[in-house]
C-alpha cells in the first residue's frame, strides 16, 4: 500500500511539474522588416525572460526573396544582448539564441534580426520565439 502510494505521489508530482514546464514558455511573434545594407530590425513582439541567462529558442522562421538573416536575442530592460546566430532562412528555419547573464528573470525580451552588408533590400522576418 505504501509502496502504491509513494508511486502515485511520484506520479502526479512529475505531472505537475511537467504542466508548469510546458506552460512556462512563450509563443511570441517574431516578425519584423529589416532595412537593406546590414540594417538591423526587432520582433514586433517581446515576451518575458523566466531564467536569468537563460538561452531563447527561434523558430518556424520564413525570410523573404531567399535571403538570410543574423538573429540574437535582445534584452530590452537591461540593454544586453547575445551572441549571433548565423544565416537563418526559409531552409534554415530555427536556432537557439545565447543568453548572458545580464538579461534576468522578468526582463523585457526581443529578437533583433540583420541582414549582410550586401543584401541591398529590406527583407521580411516571420517567426515564433519563446524566451525561456
Amino acid at each position: 500500500m505504501k509502496k502504491t502510494l509513494r508511486v502515485v505521489s511520484l506520479l502526479l508530482v512529475s505531472v505537475m511539474l511537467l504542466a508548469v514546464v510546458a506552460f512556462a514558455t512563450e509563443d511570441v511573434n517574431a516578425h519584423c522588416i529589416v532595412p537593406g545594407f546590414n540594417g538591423s530590425a526587432y520582433s514586433r513582439g517581446a515576451g518575458t525572460k523566466e531564467r536569468t541567462g537563460s538561452s531563447a529558442y527561434l523558430y518556424s522562421v520564413t525570410v523573404g526573396g531567399g535571403y538570410e538573416v543574423d538573429a540574437r536575442q535582445a534584452d530590452m530592460t537591461s540593454d544586453a544582448r547575445g551572441a549571433w546566430a548565423r544565416n537563418l532562412s526559409s531552409r534554415n528555419t530555427s536556432a537557439s539564441l545565447a543568453g548572458t547573464t545580464s538579461m534576468y528573470r522578468n526582463d523585457t525580451i526581443q529578437v533583433e534580426f540583420s541582414n549582410d552588408l550586401t543584401t541591398a533590400v529590406s527583407v521580411e522576418v516571420n517567426g515564433r520565439f519563446d524566451t525561456n
